[in-house]
C-alpha cells in the first residue's frame, strides 16, 4: 500500500500561520462572544424580573378584586340590615296601631257598658230601686290607668307586647 503523495496544489498551499493581526481578529471575536453572552444573561435576568414582577401586580390585582367583593358584599350587607330595620319598625308601629285601636275599642266598649249601667242604675233609681254606690261601680269598671311616665314608640311597644304575651 502506496502512501499517498500530495499533490502540487496542496504542495503550495500551506497551513496558515498565526500572525499579530489573526490575534486581533480572534481577540475581537472572542470579546464579541463574550459581550453577546453579557447581553443574554441581562436580558435573560430582565425576563426572569418580568415574569416575576407580572406575578406580583398578578397577585396584587387578585386580591384587589377580592377586597372590592367584600366591600361590596359588606355594603349590600349593611344595606340589608337597613332594609330589614326599616321593615322591623314599620312592623311594630302597625302592631302599636292595632293595640291601640283595639284598646280604644275597648275603653269605648267599656264606657258605654258604664253609661247603660248608670242609666239602668237612674231608671231604677226613678222607679224605687236601690242606687248602687259607687264603690261598687268602681269594682264594675275600673277606673282608666293613670298615664305613666312619657315612653319612647319603643319602649311603649315593648309594653304592651309584654302585656299581650301576660294576657295570652
Amino acid at each position: 500500500v502506496e502512501e499517498r503523495q500530495p499533490t502540487p496544489i496542496e504542495t503550495a498551499v500551506k497551513e496558515p500561520q498565526a500572525t499579530p493581526a489573526d490575534a486581533t481578529e480572534d481577540n475581537a471575536a472572542a470579546e464579541a462572544r463574550r459581550l453577546a453572552e453579557w447581553h443574554r444573561r441581562f436580558a435573560q435576568a430582565a425576563a426572569t424580573e418580568e415574569r416575576r414582577q407580572r406575578r406580583v401586580w398578578e397577585d396584587a390585582l387578585a386580591l384587589a378584586k377580592r377586597l372590592k367583593a367584600t366591600q361590596e358584599a359588606e355594603k349590600e350587607a349593611q344595606e340589608a340590615e337597613a332594609e330589614r330595620h326599616k321593615r322591623d319598625v314599620a312592623h311594630q308601629w302597625r302592631c302599636i296601631s292595632k293595640m291601640n285601636a283595639a284598646e280604644q275599642k275597648e275603653r269605648a266598649r267599656l264606657r258605654t257598658e258604664a253609661e247603660k249601667a248608670r242609666a239602668t242604675r237612674a231608671e231604677g233609681a226613678a222607679g224605687g230601686l236601690a242606687v248602687i254606690s259607687s264603690d261598687e261601680e268602681e269594682a264594675e269598671c275600673p277606673p282608666a290607668p293613670k298615664a305613666a311616665r312619657v315612653q319612647s314608640p319603643e319602649e311603649e311597644w315593648q309594653e304592651r307586647l309584654r302585656r299581650a304575651e301576660v294576657e295570652d
